[in-house]
């Protein structure tokens, strides 16, 4: 019974994740930070990015003393596909493309914070 519960909850989580486009139509291509706005989040919910793979890509680490820097740790987890899933913890995720010059150029960089 206590299984059961612990299952049923459990998929109550998933389901109540939402997944969300970062940057809409214009992909992860220029300031997602307008898009971001004032949304709110959940740990669990679903970032989608999207941009021609090979000219950005997708860094994601936990530590603010990074992000001022726009600078991605040898810890940060990095996708290349060009249609990369986040699945947001809780907390603030850090999340920038590392390509040279995509901070500055583009202003490729969000903090969502989480639930």
């Amino acid at each position: 019974m206590v299984l059961l519960m612990v299952i049923m909850s459990s998929l109550a989580l998933i389901t109540d994740a939402k997944v969300y486009y970062v940057g809409g139509k214009q992909g992860w291509n220029q300031n997602p930070q307008l898009w971001l706005g004032d949304r709110t989040f959940k740990a669990g919910d679903i970032l989608v990015f999207i941009y021609r793979k090979g000219e950005h890509n997708v860094a994601v680490y936990y530590d603010e003393f990074y992000y001022e820097d726009c600078a991605a740790p040898d810890n940060a987890t990095t996708y290349t596909s060009g249609h990369d899933r986040v699945k947001l913890r809780k907390g603030y995720n850090y999340i920038i493309s590392s390509v040279p010059g995509d901070c500055d150029d583009y202003f490729l960089a969000i903090s969502p914070y989480a639930k």
